[in-house]
């Protein structure tokens, strides 16, 4: 199968490239910065989005969430297979262990773009009969991970031996490694299409995963756990249930932090 990675070199997108060459399949890369039109008229059979970052403001993040996919697909007539990359974060406040078909009430302006962004592209792959499978990741992490989110943040200060406020850190989270999401992605591709939240299924408080990183790094002295307050309308719990992908799909969370 040919393949088609847009974000190919990010985050979450090179290590699904390598996953999917590692199948078997071949495996190609689109960037924002690439002639869509040249790229795409290579003739591809699935297309995986996992491209685009967190923007702050609602517009800047259809641009990447909603846009973009779209435009790419008008240059995908073949296309038989998509997998979009939505997130976790869809659900917003509600009660644990999220499931799929439970209602999308994200509010952040990330949330609300890929919202649209799986409304649009399953309007658009039911009209051309082209399969779409949306992948909901939990809290992705992994090597060589950048940006301002908690463990990347945390990650770098205790590389640098800098303080790193905090948080009380009650709230939890459902962290799932990059190589799991990447071994999802291949699974989807000759998977039922459909809807997957991919996760560990399991929560840990941001206090305990500070301190777990920060004492294997033996700087413990440098949390200041307690020093910020929490954010207003803070999502206290967070989880999501894995049951549907490892029944559709045959997978299961295997890394551990």
């Amino acid at each position: 199968m040919k393949v088609l990675v847009a974000g190919g070199r990010g985050f979450i997108g090179a290590r699904a490239v390598s996953a999917v060459a590692a199948a078997g399949h071949e495996a190609g890369v689109l960037e924002h910065d690439d002639d869509v039109a040249r790229v795409c008229g290579a003739g591809w059979d699935a297309l995986v989005w996992a491209a685009g970052a967190r923007r702050a403001t609602l517009d800047e993040n259809r641009v990447e969430h909603v846009e973009a996919p779209l435009a790419a697909l008008a240059h995908l007539p073949s296309l038989a297979r998509l997998i979009y990359l939505s997130s976790g974060e869809t659900y917003g406040a509600q009660d644990v262990p999220f499931v799929e078909d439970a209602p999308l009430l994200g509010t952040s302006p990330y949330a609300l773009a890929k919202i649209e962004g799986e409304r649009a592209l399953s309007s658009f792959c039911a009209s051309r009969a082209v399969a779409l499978t949306i992948l909901r990741p939990s809290v992705v992490y992994g090597p060589d991970q950048r940006g301002p989110m908690f463990i990347p943040s945390l990650v770098h200060a205790l590389t640098h031996d800098a303080r790193f406020p905090m948080t009380p850190g009650e709230q939890t989270r459902d962290l799932i490694h990059v190589d799991d999401v990447a071994a999802a992605i291949v699974l989807a591709l000759s998977g039922p299409a459909g809807t997957y939240n991919i996760s560990s299924g399991t929560e840990i408080t941001l206090r305990d995963l500070a301190l777990e990183l920060a004492t294997r790094a033996g700087k413990t002295h440098l949390l200041d756990i307690g020093a910020l307050p929490y954010r207003p309308n803070e999502q206290m719990r967070y989880v999501l249930s894995p049951a549907r992908a490892a029944t559709d799909l045959g997978w299961r969370a295997r890394s551990r932090r």
